[in-house]
């Protein structure tokens, strides 16, 4: 199973949901599934990374510490295909309601 999480942040900034994502990733890793998760930088660093089998993109605009609504105005062309990595790694499926 392929799983993408975003969030604005993950460790070495500390939170409740970074610590959540910290561990639920490496426990779904070992249970066989690929994991991606799209993040914020730190210190305006962009960066690919592995983490315990993440695979950890990190990107500027999700640092919400600096976005604002110009920078999106600004960087709106580069949003989708700066992370396409992320999004084409998994397919997401459509589950009829019962």
């Amino acid at each position: 199973m392929k799983v993408a999480m975003l969030h604005w942040a993950f460790p070495p900034v500390i939170g409740g949901v970074e610590s959540h994502l910290a561990m639920l990733g490496p426990e779904l890793v070992r249970f066989g599934c690929q994991v991606s998760l799209l993040t914020g930088s730190v210190n305006g660093a962009e960066e690919v990374s592995t983490w315990r089998g993440m695979k950890i993109y990190r990107r500027n605009l999700f640092d919400l510490n600096t976005l604002s609504p110009a920078l999106l105005q600004e960087k709106a062309k580069e949003i989708f295909p700066g992370n396409r990595p992320v999004y084409s790694r998994g397919k997401p499926r459509h589950h009829p309601r019962p």
